[in-house]
C-alpha cells in the first residue's frame, strides 16, 4: 500500500505521517509463518529531520507554503514512514488471524511487533487490548483501548480522529463497565450509539436491517434509565450489529448475551430475532412476538413488518 503516490495531497501525506516519528525499526518476520522476510527501510539521508519539524516550518513560513511539493529528502522520509506504516499494519492483520484461531500468544507478539514499528498503529493498540483482556488483565486491557481512542490517551481529550469504528468502541464500553469505569463506559458508548444510529441514516452504510436505534442514557429522545447491565446488553446488539451478517457466529452469542443482561428490552429481542430468522424462523417468530410485548412505538413497527413473514 502506498500512502503518498501522488493521488492524495502532499499536505495530507505531510499529516498522516506525523504518527509515525521515529518508528523505523528492523523487523523480521518468521519465515515458517509467512515464507518471507521484511527488512527495515533503507537509511535516511544525513540531513533527514522530523516531520513535526517539517510541517513547523511550512507552517510558520508564507501563507501556502505547507501545500508546495515536497523537496526531495522530504519526500524520502515521508515515503519510508508510508513504507513503515504499511507493514505495520500487514503485521497487526496477522495477529487479527492468528486470535481468530485461538493463538493468543502468536496474536500478541504480532500485535507488539506491529506497534514496535508504528506506535500509533490503532489495529495494534486494539489487537493488544483484546490480548490483555483474553489473559485476564484488565487493566491493561483499558490501557491500550485508552491509547488507540483517545488523541492524548487521556478521556478528557478529543477523540483520536480515527475512533469512528463503532464494534471497538463498544468493546471497550464492555472493557470500562468491567473495569467499574461507568462515567467513561457511558461518554464511549454515547460516541458509538451515535455513530450508528446516525451515519448516514437512509442506508445505515449498508446495513439496511437496522430498524431500531440503540437507545441512549442521557436525555435525548430515546433515552432509557441506566445500568450498567443494560449499557453492557446494548453494547453487545452493536457488536452484533457490526458483524454484518444474519446469525453470524460471531452476532449471535452477542445477542444472546444481551438479552440475559436485559430481558425486559425489545430491542434485545429484536435484534435476536434478526439473528435467527435465515436459520431458525421458529425461534426467531418468538422473539419477534416477544419484542412486540415488550415494545415501544418504534419497536413495535419495525417486529410488525418482521412478523408478515410468518403469517
Amino acid at each position: 500500500m502506498k500512502v503518498c503516490n501522488g493521488v492524495m495531497p502532499q499536505v495530507f501525506c505531510v499529516a498522516l505521517a506525523l504518527s509515525l516519528l521515529g518508528s523505523v525499526a528492523v523487523l523480521a518476520i518468521s519465515p515458517a509463518r509467512t515464507g518471507k522476510t521484511h527488512h527495515a527501510p533503507k537509511p535516511a539521508p544525513a540531513k533527514m529531520y522530523s516531520a513535526n519539524g517539517i510541517l513547523t516550518n511550512r507552517a510558520s513560513s508564507k501563507a501556502g507554503a505547507a501545500a508546495t511539493p515536497l523537496d526531495p529528502d522530504e519526500a524520502q522520509i515521508f515515503s519510508q514512514y508510508a513504507e513503515v506504516s504499511s507493514r505495520s499494519l500487514d503485521i497487526a492483520k496477522a495477529g487479527d488471524a492468528a486470535a481468530k484461531q485461538g493463538n493468543w500468544k502468536a496474536a500478541g507478539a504480532y500485535y507488539q511487533q506491529a506497534l514496535d514499528l508504528w506506535p500509533d498503529n490503532s489495529d495494534a493498540l486494539y489487537g493488544l487490548g483484546k490480548y490483555a483482556d483474553a489473559a485476564g488483565d484488565t487493566a491493561s486491557a483499558v490501557r491500550y483501548y485508552r491509547t488507540a481512542t483517545y488523541a492524548d490517551n487521556s478521556p478528557h481529550t478529543k477523540w483520536n480522529t480515527q475512533t469512528n469504528d463503532v464494534a471497538r468502541l463498544m468493546e471497550f464500553v464492555l472493557l470500562l463497565s468491567k473495569a467499574g469505569q461507568e462515567p467513561e463506559a457511558r461518554a464511549v458508548y454515547s460516541r458509538a450509539a451515535h455513530l450508528l444510529n446516525y451515519r448516514d441514516a437512509d442506508t445505515n452504510e449498508g446495513k439496511p436491517y437496522l430498524k431500531v436505534l440503540l437507545p441512549e442514557f442521557d436525555n435525548s429522545s430515546n433515552a432509557i434509565p441506566y445500568t450498567p447491565q443494560r449499557l453492557q446488553a446494548m453494547a453487545r446488539v452493536a457488536i452484533a450489529i457490526e458483524a454484518g451478517a444474519f446469525g453470524s457466529k460471531d452476532a449471535l452469542p452477542q445477542v444472546q448475551e444481551a438479552v440475559r443482561l436485559y430481558p425486559d428490552s425489545p430491542i434485545t429481542y429484536f435484534y435476536l430475532g434478526e439473528q435467527l430468522k435465515l436459520r431458525q424462523k421458529k425461534e426467531a417468530k418468538a422473539a419477534y412476538q416477544k419484542a412486540a410485548t415488550l415494545g415501544d412505538d418504534q419497536v413495535g413497527t419495525a417486529v410488525q413488518e418482521e412478523l408478515k413473514i410468518y403469517h
